[in-house]
């Protein structure tokens, strides 16, 4: 299985996609059944962008989205087709290529209204998990994710190409599990799709070219490694600038990502070399060392971008180290967060309060005790920078379990208009 996660991983990508805007002029739509509702944040996104449209009306007129009855094939697969960049026939296929059933299903459980006929049979979220893992894999998409093992007490009657469709869903974020279950038979409800369609969105429009940029000459390449040997496999793809006005800035960066790689090498090499059981186990178990990078942004005085250093130690699974590197490409200089804002924005609280939101609206990803809860940033707290966000993360068991992965909070570089120190998009 962990084969199949370095598959997975390896998808190729670099694709831009526009998706449809909210008109300027237009004022966003409100609806009366979504206040409070945990997913009101996405749902009023995706309707403002065209991807998803009111339900119906209520006695008084007001629209309606009813987020939590249904959603049917039809509707998921013209609101995947405008995200993912697909014909709508095309999304929702069996491994043959033929269309799964569409037939007429009714809906007679809406707040007690008259029944809605809905065209389309309703979809379940293992149908949705496989249909992205489908399009992700024919667009060549992009998906960043970390490589794990996820556990769901629920997947155990899953074909290997299924799990690897719940696999690859958890660990890109676009669906997660709660509680330990993944519930793949469960009908998929449209609050449920408004979530999902707004990570598919910020997958596809962080998709960006890791070769060159076209940042006024500036390039980034990639060198790789590939060694294996009974005790250890390794595979190393390191991040190399180059075209920098300033040879030296450009040596000094270019050597700290090869001396981290090959630091990591090193560790990874002298546990296998200690474990004196790996030529005694049948069948062969070796070591494992993987660095993959994804560049968030390039500009000619500014990078950034994390690796990802994963290691396999023949433990119960592997685990994945993330490092950003924030650098300003004048210098040489790492930038941390602080340094980031101008000087009377208070960035802690603001960031503060969107990723407790957050957590608040998907409590079951994250930790609850007191000891382990998610409390504030810290002086020191990671990041990286893509064309559209700030992201914010945290690392694996930090403030969350396991199996919800390396957890992020995107912070829209619109929303920061005016109080960064760095010149961006």
């Amino acid at each position: 299985m962990r084969k199949l996660l370095a598959v997975m991983l390896t998808i190729g990508i670099l694709l831009a996609t526009n998706v449809p805007a909210a008109l300027a002029d237009e004022a966003p739509m409100e609806f009366a059944d979504i206040k409070g509702h945990w997913a009101e944040k996405v749902i009023l996104e995706m309707t403002q962008a065209n991807i998803l449209q009111s339900f119906d009306t209520n006695e008084q007129g007001e629209n309606l989205f009813a987020p939590d009855i249904p959603v049917t094939k039809t509707e998921a697969a013209a609101a995947f087709s405008k995200i993912l960049q697909l014909p709508s026939e095309e999304i929702f296929q069996d491994a043959s290529g033929n269309n799964l059933d569409i037939s007429i299903h009714v809906n007679a459980n809406y707040n007690g209204n008259r029944p809605i006929i809905m065209e389309g049979s309703i979809v379940s979220r293992l149908e949705t998990a496989v249909a992205i893992q489908n399009a992700f894999t024919v667009k060549g998409y992009n998906a960043p994710m970390i490589m794990i093992m996820p556990y769901f007490h629920d997947t155990g009657e899953l074909t290997q190409e299924q799990l690897g469709s719940v696999i690859f869903v958890n660990n890109t974020s676009i669906m997660k599990g709660y509680n330990d279950y993944f519930r793949p038979d469960q009908v998929l409800t449209r609050a449920e799709l408004a979530q999902i369609l707004s990570c598919c969105q910020r997958l596809v429009a962080m998709n960006t070219p890791t070769e060159n940029s076209g940042n006024e000459g500036a390039s980034l390449e990639t060198a790789s490694t590939i060694e294996e040997t009974d005790k250890i496999v390794t595979n190393l793809n390191v991040p190399v600038l180059k075209n920098l006005s300033s040879e030296a800035v450009q040596e000094q960066v270019n050597a700290l990502w090869e001396n981290e790689a090959l630091k990591f090498k090193q560790e990874i090499a002298q546990l296998a070399s200690e474990d004196t059981t790996i030529d005694t186990v049948e069948p062969k178990d070796p070591y494992e060392a993987t660095s993959t990078y994804k560049l968030g942004i390039l500009k000619p005085e500014f990078i950034s971008l994390y690796v990802d250093y994963y290691s396999y130690t023949r433990g119960a699974h592997g685990s994945t180290d993330r490092v950003a590197y924030n650098i300003d490409l004048l210098t040489g200089k790492q930038i941390a967060l602080s340094e980031l804002f101008v000087q009377d924005f208070d960035y802690k609280i603001f960031i503060n309060d969107i990723i407790k939101a957050e957590i608040q609206a998907d409590q079951g990803s994250y930790f609850e005790n007191d000891a382990q809860a998610f409390k504030e940033i810290t002086a020191d707290q990671q990041y990286y920078i893509n064309e559209n966000n700030l992201v914010i993360y945290f690392d694996l068991y930090e403030i969350a379990p396991y199996a919800t992965g390396i957890p992020e909070f995107a912070i829209p570089l619109a929303d920061l208009q005016g109080k960064l120190t760095v010149e961006l998009p």
